[in-house]
């Protein structure tokens, strides 16, 4: 795919990585970020080379991780033995290693270490339009321009950012100029060749050369940022307005600043003077300011208290979660939660984002919070709420904004999907969830994807909850989207898994009836981001053995693929129903597995950071 920008970052700040690539792409810039645009089949090294070799700016996602990072250092020098400008992204306060610093110590920087993440991205995309929209080949007038040159330190006064805009503005206006940046320093036929000279420890101006003579000086002075609640419309923010229903527990304490006070007799709620209808964002930042204490914004609210139909998203002391109707419940209205200690005092920049039935929320530039709902529950149409716990101290929300997305900017990845409707596994104390997998009359290709039209028209789909495999009542879920269907031979399973979630693979077990305890006799399959296909006969406590591995030997008999879009990852398995193997599963169309724990039907996908599980009552479909 033919893209701009190569964008280097450490595993560790994917999120990070990813909103940087959306937020260049939704601007038009064309990316390449890894894993996504590695091709199937091709060695990771040469992907990577292919990559920078086509690439007209490099940005770096600069963190302790990627600074300890020999892969992405390595990337780093590729860039600039190319002569690709490397723009870094610095988001945490790290100095740089040895081996950095000798390609970077000279480099202009972006800071994005405060809070919200989406403005310095803002700022980066400036950055990137404007080296893309250089001329290669024209020739430029010399220039010389003085920066104030800031020692890497744990604190830079000078936003270094504003320096580098300014030199880049002035560069491109200067007598009608063009600025060009060539890979091998050549210009067009005729000319003489530009060269940029950034500068080096001591030096204080960067050095445009060329025939014309230069401008005079321009003096870069320290730009101050203050903090209010204007914003730019043109990329479609703008600020959100709120009516106050009591100035006793809530007071207006700036601009688009509205503090809800308490402890009070009762829930504190604010609303917006506006209503609105279907997809939206809003970003706003939350201040807790007691150990105990927490705020939410309710998305299509009913501009009193708690109604049926709504969204409530919540910072709270003990992590971040999302719940339906209302905050007053038995578990019932979780959709997700997220676990994680908030301290008191800080500020939490959050957006909300919904899309048609999915809704995502992200906490300084980290997405917390990403699951589909019920769009018959969840009818898409209400106000923007603000609410607070009657028993806890005051909460803080200021800097409230809204956006409408633009449907004409939306392309999603895999439309076919969404003709499939899916049930919603609400979750709460069901220990097994009831499938019923269709008969199929349909061919099917085992290619890790849904290839036609009709392929997966029969089958059972549904947006599974899938639970946090070291503790299954904790309420750190995932919503996965499973299909599930079956013929007279053969069950097939498509599983749809979000290409952040970085999964590692998907495994489907069946425990035998003669379950005794442990996995010895349980008969599983995994499928891999490899590609690779596993036919586990048993588990002895310590390792999986394939079906060939045991004694009597078996055999592999089930298939398995793997893809990926780059918005999901998708695996798809098939396994015979009986294939004779004394190790495989021996089913039948018309019954139902999973009526006890003993024959019980484990699905799973397999992350980074550790497992998600769900058990599955499925009654076989017959023809």
């Amino acid at each position: 795919m033919a893209h701009d920008v190569f964008i280097s970052y450490s595993s560790k700040d994917k999120n990070v990585a990813d909103a940087v690539c959306a937020k260049l792409e939704n601007q038009g810039i064309r990316c390449w970020i890894a894993p996504r645009d590695v091709p199937p089949g091709q060695s990771w090294a040469a992907s990577i080379v292919e990559a920078l070799n086509e690439s007209k700016v490099f940005v770096l996602v600069f963190s302790d991780g990627s600074n300890q990072s020999t892969q992405v250092v390595r990337e780093v020098g590729e860039a600039v033995d190319n002569g690709i400008p490397v723009v870094p992204l610095r988001i945490e306060d790290v100095e740089p290693s040895k081996e950095m610093r000798y390609y970077i110590k000279s480099i202009h920087w972006l800071d994005a270490m405060t809070p919200p993440l989406e403005k310095h991205l803002q700022k980066l995309t400036n950055s990137v339009q404007a080296l893309l929209s250089a001329d290669i080949g024209e020739v430029l007038p010399k220039v010389t321009v003085p920066v104030v040159e800031t020692q890497m330190k744990k604190r830079w006064s000078l936003p270094i950012w504003a320096t580098a805009l300014i030199v880049l503005a002035v560069m491109m206006i200067v007598g009608g100029g063009i600025w060009a940046l060539t890979k091998n320093g050549s210009g067009t036929p005729g000319t003489t060749p530009t060269s940029m000279v950034f500068p080096t420890e001591g030096s204080s101006a960067v050095d445009v050369t060329s025939p014309t003579e230069a401008i005079p000086n321009q003096e870069v002075t320290e730009e101050h940022t203050a903090i209010s609640s204007s914003v730019d419309e043109s990329d479609g923010w703008r600020a959100l307005d709120f009516m106050i229903p009591n100035p006793q527990v809530w007071k207006t304490t700036g601009e688009n600043t509205y503090t809800a006070l308490g402890p009070s007799d009762y829930d504190s709620f604010a609303w917006s003077t506006e209503t609105f209808e279907g997809d939206l964002m809003v970003r706003l930042d939350i201040e807790r300011t007691g150990d105990r204490s927490g705020g939410c914004v309710i998305v299509y609210g009913g501009g009193h208290e708690f109604a049926y139909g709504s969204l409530i998203f919540c910072v709270d002391w003990d992590g971040f979660g999302l719940e339906k109707h209302s905050k007053y419940h038995e578990g019932e209205n979780y959709l997700a939660f997220t676990q994680r200690s908030n301290d008191s005092g800080e500020v939490y920049s959050v957006t909300i984002e919904i899309m048609d039935d999915v809704a995502t929320m992200y906490v300084d530039g980290e997405k917390v919070i990403s699951t589909f709902f019920d769009t018959e529950e969840i009818e898409g149409m209400g106000r923007i709420g603000l609410w607070k716990n009657w028993s806890v101290e005051k909460v803080v929300f200021s800097n409230i904004d809204i956006k409408i997305p633009d449907k004409a900017d939306q392309v999603p990845a895999t439309p076919v999907i969404e003709e499939y409707p899916c049930e919603l596994d609400a979750g709460g104390n069901v220990v097994f969830f009831p499938i019923r997998s269709p008969f199929n009359v349909q061919s099917i290709n085992v290619d890790g994807k849904i290839s036609s039209d009709t392929e997966w028209t029969d089958a059972a789909c549904v947006d599974l909850r899938m639970h946090y495999s070291t503790n299954v009542t904790n309420p750190n879920f995932q919503r996965i989207r499973w299909w599930v269907q079956n013929d007279d031979q053969y069950i097939h399973f498509l599983v749809r898994i979000p290409i952040d979630l970085a999964s590692r693979g998907v495994f489907v077990d069946y425990f035998w009836p003669e379950y005794t305890g442990n996995w010895a006799h349980s008969d599983g399959v995994f499928i891999n981001v490899e590609d690779e296909f596993y036919d586990h006969g048993n588990w002895d406590e310590l390792q999986w053995y394939e079906d060939v591995e045991v004694d009597p030997p078996g055999t592999v008999d089930g298939e398995g693929a793997y893809s990926q879009d780059g918005e999901y990852h998708w695996f798809e398995i098939k396994r015979p129903l009986n294939s004779g193997d004394v190790h495989d599963w021996i089913w039948e169309t018309a019954r139902t597995y999973g009526s006890n724990p003993h024959d019980s039907v484990l699905i799973g996908i397999v992350l980074e950071e550790g497992e998600y599980m769900r058990n599955l009552q499925l009654e076989m479909g017959t023809p």
